[in-house]
């Protein structure tokens, strides 16, 4: 598997990463789905999910929870 800059099993942390532009890779081991990701050119993925958890990161509601439901669908299809 290619190298990755940060992981999460938090559907709601990588529905908003993906908001915000952020490639992901999907892995299903068992029962459980862990969201991979990497740095974008611009930004780092660390500084990105620290400021999230701060409550300091701004975003576009209905594009984060577009990309809640399109991970949902995805997940359990």
């Amino acid at each position: 598997m290619k190298d990755f800059d940060f992981s999460t099993k938090d559907i709601y942390l990588a529905s908003t990463l993906i908001s915000i532009g952020y490639l992901y890779f999907l892995q299903k081991k068992e029962t459980q789905f862990t969201f991979y990701f990497q740095d974008d050119e611009t930004k780092s993925i660390d500084s990105t999910v620290d400021k999230y958890w701060n409550g300091n990161l701004i975003c576009d509601p209905k594009k984060a929870f577009d990309s809640f439901k399109e991970l949902k669908t995805r997940i359990f299809s």
